[in-house]
């Protein structure tokens, strides 16, 4: 192991990266390199520097209401798109963490019609991955 992410030093004699990481959920790569982090249990998106050892806060979703967070995935163009589980809203982050696009109005539903970017609802949001074509969805 090369270093950890963690409020505190998890082992003595491996580097610790210092974040306020609370249930982090998925770990993705900015092209440029540096990674990006989503921590669950305080709705925070850190970015990682594994090569100068360096976390900052990307974004709160505190500040944008959100109810809860699952994952962060870095599109072709290194957008971050992030679920809300419960929250039921699919939101896109520039690459500085400022949202540019939010899916559903927060509340469950489903349509079995196709519907526009701005009326569309969603249940409980489990996952959120890249597809097969290497986008996310």
């Amino acid at each position: 192991m090369e270093w950890t992410v963690a409020s505190e030093p998890v082992f003595a004699d491996i580097p610790n990266i210092t974040a306020d990481v609370k249930n982090p959920f998925f770990l993705d790569q900015l092209p440029n390199g540096t990674l990006v982090l989503s921590s669950g249990g305080n709705k925070r998106v850190y970015n990682i520097d594994p090569h100068c050892l360096q976390a900052r806060l990307l974004l709160d979703g505190s500040e944008y209401g959100m109810k809860d967070m699952g994952n962060c995935v870095v599109d072709n163009e290194g957008f971050i798109w992030v679920n809300e589980i419960e929250g039921c809203r699919i939101w896109r982050f520039d690459p500085k963490g400022r949202p540019v696009l939010t899916l559903g109005n927060g509340e469950p539903g489903f349509q079995r019609e196709p519907v526009d970017f701005a009326t569309v609802r969603f249940n409980w949001i489990y996952d959120l991955r890249r597809g097969p074509d290497d986008n996310s969805g």
